[in-house]
């Protein structure tokens, strides 16, 4: 369970100062948040991706063994073939 407590902060001092001082935190608070969503975009950006790559990247590469391993059989009796004609001739 997650709790949370709200937080009421108080600048003592003249306008100026207090001015100064709620414009550093409202410029702080700004830059945390770019920065939580530049991270999070890109968080999800990888996570996208990643899940759809890695699938069809593996599919792709079982087909092309599957399909080298049938040229090489190909291959393979062609030799045998070619091997048993010579010995008929």
């Amino acid at each position: 369970m997650i709790t949370v407590r709200k937080l009421k902060l108080t600048i003592v001092g003249d306008e100026e100062t207090r001015n100064q001082q709620y414009k550093l935190i409202r410029d702080e608070q700004y830059q945390q948040y770019r920065a939580l969503n530049l991270c999070m975009s890109l968080l999800s950006t990888y996570n996208i991706l990643n899940n759809w790559n890695s699938g069809a990247e593996n599919k792709l590469n079982s087909q092309i063994e599957k399909l080298n391993k049938k040229v090489e059989k190909n291959k393979n009796d062609l030799k045998k073939d070619n091997l048993k004609e010579k010995r008929i001739e």
